[in-house]
């Protein structure tokens, strides 16, 4: 009798354990997956950023080369 309720305990606790380190590992993946994503948006907005001085400088080029034009 005693023998086997410690089993059932034993395999309970493994059970539980198992679950636990299920939970961790999905947790893990989900961090792995949001971090994944806001890399992702970061990269976008640099992007956009590196448009915007280059649309820029090309509009001080212009500028510039108007004035010369006018002189």
């Amino acid at each position: 009798m005693r023998q086997q309720q410690q089993q059932q305990m034993r395999q309970q606790q493994q059970q539980q354990m198992r679950q636990q380190q299920m939970k961790q590992q999905q947790m893990r993946q989900q961090q792995q997956q949001q971090q994944r994503k806001q890399q992702k948006k970061k990269k976008k907005q640099k992007q956009q950023q590196q448009q915007q001085q280059q649309q820029q400088q090309q509009q001080q080029q212009d500028l510039i080369s108007d004035v010369f034009v006018n002189i």
